[in-house]
């Protein structure tokens, strides 16, 4: 999705961030770059870190809630026999004098922190405790205690394991601190361990495969546009069903208006509305004793075109959030 020549531009684009920037360097590249202000990443990486940033750009700058909170994958390397008082390469390192564990007592360990977790976040990290970031209170050697919160590591396989370092790969939700994984392995096995690698390689259903290097964006700006933007459709397959409207439905749906649940083609909702053969055609009998349909999140499309994100329920599909200008 990108806006037609002299209008400002919108769409989502899939960055294979470096090794060094900040994600917020990565955003104030794009704005330069698409000489535009509205710009937002989804999902911040740390500099240590590369990999997948998607960035939001325009109108749908509105879609990063959904974006960032969809499921991300990493591969990482730990250095074991030492800590870091960042959980990473870039903080103060000590050497702790301890045995090299075996590749079984590593697996068992990494078992411990699998599935839904209790993890506590970084000292050295964005959240802030009485508005004031943690890793700045951190910086000064303020003692910073940070609830736990709970989050779900789907995966986390060792790839290759050489002492001192070991390969995984990490499938996790939102908000889980690979460095403290690598913390809380390293206190498992009684040998500390830190992030010396780490590389995001998929943000829900986009893949590095989709990213562009930071150094192309402006070249994709002029030269090659349709390589510069992703399909926002894609960015939210993992996150919500879509259904799709006619251009009436699009013109109501784009002003903020009701569409009538007749009007909505659900086809793709049939894992989540069990009782949704009735939206297709004509109203049930009063006699009926259908269920009544759940109210689901879903996109909103006009043949291809992504329109916004809606309520769909028993009587209509009610409008979230519309990312587009009204439907003419």
């Amino acid at each position: 999705m990108i806006a037609a020549e002299g209008v400002a531009p919108s769409g989502v684009i899939a960055v294979d961030k470096p090794e060094g920037p900040t994600s917020h360097d990565i955003v104030r590249h794009a704005r330069r770059a698409l000489d535009t202000r509205r710009v937002g990443h989804c999902g911040t990486l740390d500099p240590l870190a590369s990999g997948l940033l998607l960035v939001c750009v325009g109108r749908l700058t509105r879609l990063s809630e959904w974006l960032t909170g969809a499921d991300k994958q990493y591969t990482a390397t730990f250095r074991l026999g030492a800590v870091s008082d960042t959980a990473d390469a870039q903080g103060q390192i000590r050497t702790v004098h301890a045995g090299a564990p075996s590749l079984q007592q590593v697996e068992n360990a990494v078992a411990n922190w699998s599935g839904v977790i209790e993890q506590v976040p970084p000292s050295h990290s964005a959240i802030k405790v009485d508005g004031v970031r943690s890793y700045e209170r951190a910086r000064r050697d303020e003692v910073v205690e940070l609830p736990a919160r709970t989050v779900t590591v789907s995966r986390f396989d060792v790839e290759h394991y050489d002492y001192p370092q070991v390969r995984v790969v990490v499938d996790c939700t939102k908000g889980t601190y690979i460095r403290a994984l690598a913390r809380d392995l390293g206190e498992t096995l009684g040998c500390g361990g830190y992030v010396e690698a780490l590389r995001r390689t998929r943000i829900g259903s986009v893949d590095l495969t989709a990213a562009i290097a930071l150094d192309e964006i402006k070249e994709c700006v002029s030269e090659y546009p349709e390589k510069l933007w992703i399909d926002p459709l894609t960015a939210l397959r993992d996150q919500m069903p879509a259904v799709g409207v006619d251009i009436e439905g699009a013109r109501n749906f784009t002003r903020g208006r009701v569409v009538d649940a007749r009007d909505v083609q659900t086809e793709s909702l049939s894992a989540e509305l069990p009782h949704t053969s009735h939206l297709s055609g004509p109203p049930q009998s009063s006699g009926s004793t259908s269920a009544a349909i759940q109210s689901v999140e879903v996109a909103v499309c006009l043949g291809n075109a992504l329109l916004g994100v809606g309520q769909m329920e028993d009587d209509g599909l009610r409008p979230t959030r519309v990312l587009t200008e009204p439907t003419p």
